[in-house]
């Protein structure tokens, strides 16, 4: 901090100097200093040292992906063609916003920072909610969904049940080995 305040104040005496040995270069570097110390200042500053500049990211992973339903402001845009009254025509463009839900994912993001200056290291979670097309839709709890399939079923050749060989290495009645075409 020391060191900053010090070469702070050897700018300001030299800025000075050539604001009043030159006063159309000093103005020009006096513009240049307040954006350099615009830049500087600007820059992310360690909560732990006060280091200014020296905070590095060191790394980010996804901590959660969720899905979930969002609303979205969409523009529509209608183009119609009207007639003036002296006869020609012209396109007359409205836009209308609409809102619809949609599908989405709730990204939560884990990004790890630290400071070159004291070592000092911590994290900062982001969230962000993106469209999700591509799962499935959910289905309605109360509706019923009916799953037809074809069953092939042979009679087990000691007991006579009738056995899926497809399921069944054996039958479940008397326990006999199926063992088909041979």
């Amino acid at each position: 901090m020391k060191q900053t305040t010090a070469i702070l104040a050897g700018v300001a005496i030299a800025t000075l100097l050539v604001l009043f040995l030159s006063p159309g270069f000093g103005i020009l570097l006096l513009l240049v200093e307040l954006v350099a110390a615009g830049v500087f200042f600007a820059r992310p500053r360690c909560s732990y040292c006060g280091a200014r500049g020296r905070i590095q990211t060191t790394g980010s992973y996804i901590v959660s992906r969720l899905p979930a339903y969002g609303i979205v402001t969409r523009t529509d845009t209608i183009t119609k063609n009207r007639r003036r009254s002296d006869g020609t025509t012209y396109a007359e463009q409205t836009h209308v916003n609409r809102q619809e839900r949609v599908p989405t994912l709730k990204i939560t993001t884990r990004t790890f920072y630290g400071c070159s200056s004291c070592n000092n290291k911590w994290s900062r979670d982001s969230f962000s909610e993106v469209e999700d097309f591509s799962r499935e839709p959910a289905r309605d709890p109360n509706k019923t969904v009916v799953i037809e399939r074809e069953v092939v079923k042979i009679p087990c050749k000691y007991c006579g049940m009738l056995v899926d060989p497809v399921r069944d290495s054996k039958c479940p009645s008397c326990g006999a080995n199926l063992q088909i075409g041979k």
